[in-house]
């Protein structure tokens, strides 16, 4: 022990938050991987990177229709969904009932682009259009009816995965390219037993992790489209695309390719570590999308956690400090927990980051163990409370003499620490005190330990490791252990 009761009330707290922070990242974890939060992030960025223009806004541009033919026949479609919405354009219409087997004209096709932007922009597309042949994710989030840059990203989607034939950029070739398809599978799971009993095909999981090696392949393959396997080629692959940030960006970051090299096959080398430069850069930023969607699903998730195990701060110092031997026991697990390896960041997109290389001798960084959880258990729970409610119902009753069946089965019950269940319904008048009461007693309590388990466990792993250091002044035997092994490459 430390013979110092402050310190070690400290250290017990740190613990504690060390653990409900490791069940907030477990839970948090599980959430992201059953919303797919990383793959749709990651999609997100890819898309974000390669579709959209100048300004920022999202837009179908004429080389984003790969079947204008197919197109304008919906127009000429009277029970066409989408034809209906084209033909309001005068020219398109014209096209559409000339009757001619040529092939498109350029204005023909510039005026479908022109219509389908402005479709973007309503924000009842996702009514006018065939459901069924969107996702249901896709769907539910238009059906919030979004305003602005959100909205044309919804309608975007929308338009893009109900006309697969007819609609597609290059992030649509991106995510159709054989290399990016053998990192998709097919979903599995009760949400997609929905989607087949619904008669819809079943969803894809799209990859939450794509290499910049990989990335800087596919967009290689796709835009050189004469396959010369030159630079030169590459560029004019570049040049034919519309006017948008990825053409711009690609041209800058290819400008000095030619300066560095002198043959073609390193010419298309160089390129191509420019390209993962230059996706790498940019995952840095869609990095950043993800952490602030993780903090605040994690800010939510602690103040959930924390109220579901009563963990209040106050209480919890209260106890540690009365109570010496949980203090030791406390200490002795906190120092067990500081020689493990450090437990993984959960708001980065990489999964490599997420998972601690672990050795046959070495514990899972995320994991409780029954020693963890039964001390948790000694400082969190609703038991006092419990039994607080249930004596206040007791007293009640017998104050008020009444001989009801409720009431005797509140005397009865006045020493348990169990939920009250139903008792909460008997008397109106005693659980809204006893709630009142409770929130006044936990309020603050709450609110400390939600704030500080939300600084997520590696914070607090530190923190802890810094007390320890304090104690030992120096490294415990197990940290020298790890540095040993580490130095000699074990």
């Amino acid at each position: 022990m430390f013979g110092s009761g402050i310190l070690e009330t400290a250290i017990g707290l740190i613990f504690v938050y060390l653990l409900l922070g490791l069940i907030c990242t477990t839970v948090n974890e599980w959430l992201a991987a059953w919303t797919r939060l990383r793959s749709q992030t990651l999609q997100e960025g890819i898309r974000r990177l390669l579709n959209a223009p100048p300004d920022g806004v999202y837009a179908i541009r004429p080389i984003d229709i790969k079947d204008a033919g197919k197109l304008l026949k919906r127009a000429a479609d009277d029970d066409d969904k989408l034809g209906q919405l084209l033909k309001e354009d005068p020219k398109i219409l014209q096209e559409a009932t000339s009757g001619s087997a040529a092939p498109p004209s350029e204005e023909a096709r510039g005026a479908l682009a022109a219509r389908l932007t402005e479709l973007l922009k309503d924000s009842g597309l996702y009514e006018k259009i065939d459901g069924r042949k969107v996702s249901a994710e896709t769907l539910a989030e238009a059906q919030k009816k979004l305003r602005g840059p959100d909205l044309l990203r919804v309608n975007d989607s929308l338009l893009r995965q109900a006309y697969p034939e007819e609609i597609a950029g290059l992030s649509d070739e991106f995510y159709n390219h054989p290399l990016i398809k053998a990192l998709t599978s097919k979903s599995t799971g009760i949400r997609n037993w929905l989607r087949v009993k619904g008669g819809r095909p079943p969803e894809l999981r799209h990859p939450s992790y794509v290499p910049a090696h990989t990335f800087a392949l596919v967009l290689i393959d796709i835009l050189d489209r004469s396959k010369e396997g030159s630079l030169q080629s590459l560029k004019g692959g570049i040049g034919s695309l519309p006017d948008s940030d990825v053409k711009r960006s690609m041209l800058a970051v290819l400008q000095d390719a030619t300066l560095e090299v002198e043959n073609v096959k390193t010419e298309l080398g160089a390129a191509q570590k420019k390209i993962e430069v230059w996706f790498d850069n940019t995952m840095d930023r869609v990095s950043g999308w993800y952490k602030r969607k993780m903090q605040v699903r994690t800010a939510l998730l602690a103040a959930a956690v924390t109220i579901v195990m009563n963990a209040d701060t106050l209480g919890m110092a209260s106890t540690l400090w009365k109570n010496p031997t949980l203090r030791a026991a406390l200490e002795a697990q906190a120092n067990a927990r500081a020689g493990q390896p450090p437990p993984a960041e959960s708001s980065t997109l990489e999964p490599s980051r997420l998972v601690t290389p672990q050795g046959p001798d070495e514990a899972n960084p995320s994991a409780l163990s029954d020693a963890d959880l039964a001390l948790l258990g000694q400082l969190t729970g609703w038991s006092a409370d419990f039994r607080q409610f249930h004596t206040r119902l007791a007293e009640a009753c017998e104050k008020s003499k009444s001989s009801s069946d409720a009431c005797k089965e509140a005397i009865a019950r006045r020493k348990e620490d169990s939920f009250p269940g139903g008792a909460l319904f008997t008397n109106a008048r005693v659980s809204w005190a006893w709630l009142w009461w409770l929130f006044l007693q936990h309020a603050t309590g709450w609110f400390l330990t939600a704030v500080a388990v939300s600084l997520g466990a590696p914070f607090w792993f530190d923190i802890l490791n810094k007390f320890m250091n304090i104690r030992s002044a120096g490294k415990s035997p197990e940290e020298k252990k790890r540095e040993e092994k580490k130095a000699s490459g074990a």
